[in-house]
């Protein structure tokens, strides 16, 4: 068992792709400075290497969405929030899923300019950032774990040559990648009465044998299988 003194929290994330149209309305982004002093006073105050950060989703659908309920698209967002969010966290992860939330259905794993743009301009804030999560699901009509194993080979092409540009041009470069996710879950956090609904035994077997895209995005199967991204050549 770790000792106590081998434990560590490195970082605390406020909220969840706070620029989603229409998922996550958590809270007035102006409370952030608030909710952030809150954090650094208790966890932070206990464990000062610890930091503080937020997530946002980058990808046409957000922005479409978006723009028919009268929102931001992702960097009207950034401009228009630039203050509250660099007074706020020390760093901003972003999500960004080409073929699921990014030209779902016929999105390539290479088409990262969306991606690119909203690194470049949190790099010009001089912040932390990186990418939270990416990945494709293995059980939706236009995916398998071939696919799956293919969208990374290409993804994570593109993602180094992107970070090559990057230093070639002196632009910062991100503080980590994040892919999503280890293991298989069946992702039904909605909340409310639909969470209460989506988690009866009837409608989680149901769940897990429909084409959801929130589910089975994992490198391994729930059982602890590994799928083809982990079996090697």
């Amino acid at each position: 068992s770790l000792r106590e003194s081998d434990l560590e929290v490195r970082e605390v994330q406020l909220f969840n792709e706070i620029n989603h149209a229409f998922l996550f309305d958590y809270v007035d982004i102006e409370d952030l400075p608030k909710i952030s002093k809150i954090i650094r006073e208790t966890i932070c105050e206990a464990s000062p290497e610890t930091k503080i950060s937020t997530s946002i989703i980058a990808g046409n659908l957000n922005d479409m969405i978006s723009k028919g309920l009268m929102k931001e698209s992702v960097l009207e967002f950034l401009d228009k929030h630039e203050a509250v969010l660099k007074n706020s966290v020390d760093t901003i992860s972003v999500d960004y899923y080409p073929g699921v939330w990014h030209k779902p259905f016929i999105g390539k794993a290479n088409d990262l300019e969306p991606l690119k743009q909203v690194f470049e301009k949190l790099a010009g804030w001089g912040i932390d950032y990186e990418l939270g999560e990416s990945g494709l699901p293995t059980n939706t009509p236009y995916s398998n774990e071939k696919k799956q194993r293919g969208f990374y080979d290409i993804f994570l092409r593109g993602l180094r040559t992107m970070m090559i540009d990057f230093e070639s041009r002196g632009i910062k470069l991100p503080k980590q990648i994040g892919l999503y996710e280890t293991q298989d879950e069946n992702n039904t956090t909605f909340g409310g009465i639909v969470e209460k609904i989506l988690r009866l035994p009837l409608m989680n077997k149901i769940m897990r044998m429909s084409p959801n895209p929130e589910a089975d995005f994992g490198l391994m199967k729930e059982t602890g299988e590994k799928k083809e991204i982990l079996k090697g050549n």
